[in-house]
């Protein structure tokens, strides 16, 4: 691992850690760092996908959520770990499903088959055995995930460029899209180094089929 372009480090952080955090992600859906991912998402989705049955995995505080709804995407389920944060989305977005529980229980597996897309935003980075969740998703579903550049203090790997995106998750996703936000002050409030680049920190958005 150590020569590829993935830097990746062993540290795992339990749901109080990203409750006690959850105020970096209060923004209303405008002013959001994550804006313009949110966009690109909804473009992935495209009208094609309006009425499909949609999970998010690891929702957050539902701002993606609100602009789904807000453009008019009906069949939305958001699952999230950390109870304060599912407690904010259905404030948020009451009109949407939030379940708080761990994207590994086996009884949240056995439900993917009613789902015909998963959405995994800047959630794989965050957690050790990233390659089961794409494994546990059914074939021929479509997947839209997004991934950093960069190591942050919850971050467990970080990703050089798109080549190296594709090249941990290929086996599982046959991409049809992607995009790359670059920007020198993406996250106002990243206080790390950044260990890839030290001039500009990137957010890799992928659609793709399970293979």
């Amino acid at each position: 691992m150590a020569k590829s372009k993935i830097i990746e480090k062993e540290k795992i952080f339990d749901r109080e850690y990203y409750d006690s955090r959850m105020h970096r992600s209060l923004f209303p859906l405008e002013e959001s760092p994550w804006l313009q991912i949110y966009n690109k998402t909804a473009s992935f989705l495209g009208p094609e996908l309006i009425d499909k049955k949609i999970i998010d995995l690891g929702c957050g505080t539902g701002r993606l959520a609100r602009l789904l709804c807000n453009k008019g995407y009906k069949n939305y389920t958001g699952i999230d770990f950390a109870p304060k944060r599912i407690e904010e989305c259905k404030r948020y977005v009451p009109e949407y499903e939030f379940k708080c529980v761990d994207i590994f229980d086996i009884d949240v597996i056995q439900t993917f088959d009613n789902y015909d897309v998963f959405i995994i935003l800047e959630v794989l980075e965050h957690i050790e055995n990233d390659l089961d969740i794409l494994d546990s998703i059914p074939k021929d579903k479509i997947i839209i995930f997004s991934v950093p550049n960069y190591l942050s203090e919850s971050h467990l790997r970080a990703f050089k460029d798109k080549k190296s995106v594709i090249n941990r998750y290929g086996k599982y996703i046959k991409v049809l899209r992607s995009y790359t936000r670059t920007s020198k002050k993406f996250f106002h409030h990243l206080n790390y180094r950044n260990e890839l680049d030290q001039f500009y920190t990137k957010i890799f958005v992928v659609k793709g089929v399970k293979k």
